[in-house]
């Protein structure tokens, strides 16, 4: 536990709850708390940014980056002061006593950590089965950083090696790398079938279920980078190669999701500082995603959906949404099915082409709030349906007499 990261939340937390009591009249304390997350999240990137890369980026860079990338998943009701914070933010001085560590994208992650200590404290106290919304908190776990390469560098790293014995010199950065112990002299044959000399580091996948803040995702970016650059990639190219058919996550938490998103994007623009610049002028697809469910989804919704009320569309469709019910508990256990995904992607640019014609604003709304929501469960789909050559995790921990009946 770093103690300055814990002591400079817990500053950063009031003195932030305490301006927007001052500067927002009007809002009741639950929109003030809500607020309160936002602001602490931007600050503190923003921050990170200015440590960082004062001098290749500017206001509006990190507006788009926030409004497009990190921050998609603000609910309407957060969305106040949403497009001025950013100019207000920059006009706030925190002081810290924290120096290296803002050279490390996973700082933003250790903040929310220390942001949500006392929630995860008053959780566990309660010594009570966890609530849906209760589960992040109590499950949350930061990684240590050597696990971390330790995990990485022995199966993401070992698949490249194996496969390209040409590159075993990456091995001397790999502190916590294993050379197999297996003195069986037909070791090598047995293996052999497993190993692709035709691998390409483009086609590689990673993927982290339980992505949390990205910390995973962080390290392997360090790798894969390790190894774009020995198979002779332009420097200014790898960082979008990587985030784009690379790297995969899946959480439960949608503010852990914009930490993760904030982290490999910061990574890139390690490696480029200019790539921020360059997701502005070319958007980037990012394949990391919070997991979202449909319990609020009705007949209506499916239908509407289906584009009618019962036949092939309709069945196809009832049966895609149901398959999410409660995946806010299950995460990247939800067990899904093969699906239509042309069709859901025809539905999808319809509903998504078509809802801002509607005369009636409460119907428009909630065909706006379907098209988002049909978007994001097909992106999480097609994550949970992916073949990947390496997982690597640390799964979230709940005792079974901590669990709802809807997992236990």
């Amino acid at each position: 536990m770093n103690k300055k990261i814990k002591q400079y939340a817990k500053i950063s937390k009031k003195t932030l709850h305490n301006y927007l009591i001052s500067n927002c009249n009007g809002l009741s304390n639950k929109e003030i708390n809500k607020l309160e997350y936002i602001w602490f999240s931007k600050y503190n990137m923003i921050k990170y940014i200015e440590h960082n890369f004062k001098d290749n980026v500017d206001i509006n860079m990190i507006k788009n980056f926030f409004d497009n990338i990190v921050f998609t998943y603000i609910k309407d009701e957060e969305n106040t002061f949403r497009y001025s914070m950013v100019d207000k933010l920059l006009n706030l001085k925190i002081t810290d006593d924290i120096q290296k560590e803002w050279e490390d994208p996973c700082i933003i992650g250790w903040l929310y950590q220390y942001y949500n200590s006392e929630a995860k404290e008053n959780v566990i106290k309660a010594k009570k089965k966890y609530t849906k919304e209760e589960i992040p908190f109590a499950t949350q776990l930061f990684t240590p950083d050597w696990i971390i390469r330790y995990m990485v560098q022995n199966s993401l790293g070992r698949y490249w090696v194996e496969s390209h014995p040409e590159h075993n010199q990456l091995k001397k950065g790999w502190e916590f790398y294993l050379e197999n112990p297996n003195s069986d002299p037909d070791f090598k044959e047995k293996l052999a079938p497993y190993i692709n000399k035709e691998l390409k580091v483009e086609d590689i996948k990673c993927f982290d279920p339980a992505c949390g803040s990205g910390h995973i995702l962080v390290y392997m970016f360090d790798v894969l980078y390790q190894i774009y650059k020995r198979c002779g990639y332009m420097k200014r190219e790898i960082p979008r190669l990587i985030i784009e058919n690379n790297l995969y996550g899946l959480d439960i938490d949608n503010r852990a999701y914009q930490l993760a998103c904030f982290a490999v994007v910061m990574k890139g623009m390690k490696y480029n500082n200019r790539f921020l610049r360059s997701i502005a002028k070319e958007e980037i697809r990012i394949n990391i995603a919070p997991i979202q469910e449909t319990n609020n989804l009705d007949d209506m919704d499916i239908e509407y959906i289906a584009g009618e009320s019962s036949g092939e569309n309709y069945n196809k469709v009832k049966a895609f949404i149901e398959q999410f019910r409660d995946a806010k508990i299950y995460g990247s256990l939800t067990n899904v099915e093969e699906f239509d995904k042309k069709f859901f992607e025809k539905r999808c640019d319809y509903i998504s082409n078509n809802f801002i014609k509607k005369t009636i604003v409460e119907e428009g709304l909630r065909h706006k709030r379907i098209a988002g929501l049909l978007k994001d469960l097909l992106k999480q789909t097609n994550i949970m349906m992916n073949t990947y050559d390496i997982l690597v995790t640390n799964p979230p921990y709940l005792k079974s007499k901590y669990m709802n009946s809807t997992l236990f």
